[in-house]
Order: structure tokens, then C-alpha cells, then sequence
């Protein structure tokens, strides 16, 4: 089931926030829903994940994409978290040959994935 073909929006919100209380059924809820999604779907997942400071699997998952909206999305809330358990992800994906040559392109989006993916900001 999407997002698009489930409540919505409300129900992603709803079961991030139940996530967050520690709910096993809404962390599962939340990764039928980011297994199931589009693309866009699942860097909105993850992006919230993010934002709500809520570690979860479906980051690291993410940081394994090969979809440059789930590796922006994933790579954002890696750094929102702060943790240095992303660290060694994070350098792996940086220096990734199709990452490099994608960050070499200067598109817009690809430089706030660049942003994301500098040692730096840990």
C-alpha cells in the first residue's frame, strides 16, 4: 500500500509519531509503507524520520539506494540524527563512482545531497 493509496499523509504522520512512542506495529506500518512506495514516497519517510530525531533501519536502508530521491532523503536524515553510526555510510556513498559522477553533474538537487554527504557536518 502507497501513501497515495493509504490515508495519506495523516497515516504517515500518525504511525511516525507512534514510531517514535517505541509502537513495534507502526514501525511496521512504516516500513510496508516505505517498502511499497515510490521513490518520492520513501525520501518523504525518511526525511520525517529525520526531522522527528527518530533513528530507524529504513535509514540505513536508504544510504543503500540506488534512487537519488531515497539516497538524498536517507543522507539528510543520517546527518539530522547526528549519529556517528551513519559515519562509515556516509564516506561509502560520497566516494560511491556513480555518486561522484552524479555530484559532478552541479545540478541543483545534487548539491544538497553534496551538502549531506561532507564529513564536516558530523
Amino acid at each position: 500500500m502507497t501513501l497515495s493509496k493509504s490515508r495519506g499523509l495523516s497515516a504517515l504522520y500518525a504511525n511516525l509519531a507512534l514510531t517514535k512512542l517505541g509502537n513495534p506495529y507502526a514501525s511496521t506500518a512504516l516500513e510496508q509503507l516505505f517498502l511499497s512506495g515510490t521513490p518520492t514516497e520513501r525520501m518523504i519517510i525518511l526525511a520525517l524520520l529525520g526531522e522527528a530525531r527518530k533513528d530507524h533501519p529504513l535509514v540505513e536502508q536508504g544510504l543503500n539506494s540506488s534512487e537519488f530521491a531515497v539516497l538524498l532523503g536517507a543522507a539528510k536524515a543520517a546527518r539530522q540524527l547526528g549519529s556517528e553510526k551513519y559515519r562509515k555510510s556516509l564516506a561509502k556513498v560520497s566516494v560511491d563512482p556513480h555518486v561522484r559522477a552524479l555530484l559532478e553533474t552541479g545540478m541543483r538537487d545534487v548539491a544538497t545531497l553534496a551538502y549531506y554527504l561532507r564529513e564536516e557536518r558530523l
